[in-house]
């Protein structure tokens, strides 16, 4: 029910963008490029994957998101599922190197260095606080899956 539409990155940087259930887009994301799923280093592989709520106290963010956003913050939300990993959450972040396999949010994502790409000074938080209430209303209302899709090249179909 949502979807992450990756943009075309840099060799260590992918930016892309969250879009809701009616396919309006969220917030920007950021993730590490790809590196053949290896745990800890790499963006998730395409696929549907189900968005899972953690209960609090099953992550390492969860103190301090709770101080940061108060009592409506009820847990990290996971990308579950994938092939060989876990702890696939979606947090703040500004650079790639922030990341270890997961997906930061913004309002935008602007190029960093000759290359790459981050989310800019004071954006993280705000794309946080637009994308987080309706994945976790989706999660506990009926269940939410996140479907993530790479660029096509000009002239290709996707392949769904």
């Amino acid at each position: 029910m949502f979807t992450l539409r990756r943009l075309v990155g840099g060799p260590n940087s992918t930016p892309g963008e969250l879009l809701g259930p009616d396919g309006a887009k969220l917030c920007a994301t950021l993730e590490r490029a790809w590196l053949n799923n290896k745990v800890g280093e790499s963006r998730i592989p395409p696929g549907s994957y189900p968005l899972r709520l953690k209960r609090i106290g099953e992550s390492r963010f969860d103190e301090h998101y709770r101080r940061m956003f108060g009592e409506w913050h009820v847990g990290m939300i996971e990308i579950d599922q994938v092939p060989g990993r876990d702890q696939i959450l979606f947090h703040l972040a500004n650079w790639y190197f922030q990341l270890e396999g997961c997906v930061a949010t913004g309002t935008s994502t602007a190029p960093h260095g000759k290359a790459d790409f981050g989310i800019p000074a004071g954006e993280s938080r705000p794309g946080y606080l637009i994308a987080y209430p309706p994945m976790m209303t989706a999660i506990k209302t009926k269940g939410a899956t996140l479907t993530v899709i790479d660029p096509v090249p000009d002239g290709a179909a996707l392949v769904a």
